[in-house]
């Protein structure tokens, strides 16, 4: 079950990125409102992110909120709110397609496993494993093309596969096992934007839409070193944190099935010791 869970959100970011982006009626709108929450902290310069059934997701300098349509100005709710049906639809279309697509996926993953560079991932592998005795619960992952690497702490995976195109790295964990999952999609930009929360905009406005995400959960934190984005996909907890550094954007993502109350602290290991550099 935990392997299916990994395969869905990857395919979804995968599948996403494939398609042509384009908006829903209303999204992208600027809201000329104030809105002040239970702690006084006052929005404004508000972007419509999402139209939901039961209210819109806005985005501003900090992050993201969900706005019941009740708490929202009549005029707008008049305006916005006829908009989620279609809203619904698309997304419901979107996750067929993304069904479609984790399908056939799943049947090429078999024959593309044999087919991967073992020279590039035996390299890999001898990098590795030259580190200090004391540093044996780190795993340094190198990125090809370019002088650097990402370091993270080992959470229990039995190993790491790397898999390199034109233009892009992916590395993915096998689970052990704990049930902890991960994959890190390195690639070229899009654009010229190499800030992080310029790949946080460019990939979380395509998965967002993923009609399994529970938008109530979506949860964005910032800071220099990365965009952390939390949120459940079918009840199962998700992080992705986004990052640019050395010409590539990065999209670490985690997971784990079962969740225990205790993983909380796994989690938040994994991300005081997720670094990248020289």
């Amino acid at each position: 079950m935990k392997r299916i869970f990994t395969i869905l959100a990857a395919a979804s970011i995968l599948f996403s990125a494939l398609m042509p982006v384009v908006a829903a009626p209303g999204i992208g709108d600027k809201l000329s409102i104030t809105i002040t929450n239970k702690y006084g902290d006052v929005f404004t310069n508000l972007t419509i992110v999402r139209i939901l059934g039961d209210g819109l997701v806005l985005g501003h300098s900090a992050g993201q909120m969900k706005i019941k349509y009740e708490n929202l100005p009549q005029a707008v709710c008049q305006k916005y709110q006829p908009l989620a049906g279609a809203t619904v639809e698309k997304e419901q279309e979107k996750g067929a397609l993304n069904a479609a697509y984790i399908t056939h996926e799943q049947q090429l993953q078999t024959q593309q496993a044999r087919q991967l560079a073992a020279k590039e991932e035996q390299q890999n592998e001898q990098a590795d494993s030259r580190q200090p005795k004391e540093d044996l619960q780190y795993l340094i992952i190198r990125v090809p093309d370019v002088n650097g690497r990402i370091t993270i702490i080992n959470p229990g995976l039995k190993a790491l596969k790397r898999h390199v195109e034109t233009n892009r790295f992916i590395v993915s964990g096998l689970p052990g096992t704990n049930g902890f999952n991960l994959t890190i999609d390195v690639e070229k930009p899009a654009n010229d934007d190499m800030s992080n929360e310029g790949v946080f905009n460019y990939y979380w406005s395509m998965v967002a839409n993923n009609p399994l995400i529970d938008a109530g959960s979506v949860e964005v934190k910032k800071n220099g070193k990365f965009v952390k984005v939390s949120y459940t996909l079918k009840g199962e907890p998700n992080v992705n944190y986004f990052f640019a550094f050395k010409g590539r954007w990065v999209d670490v993502h985690i997971s784990k099935w079962p969740f225990e109350k205790t993983d909380s602290k796994l989690f938040a290991d994994f991300e005081e010791h997720l670094s990248y550099g020289e």
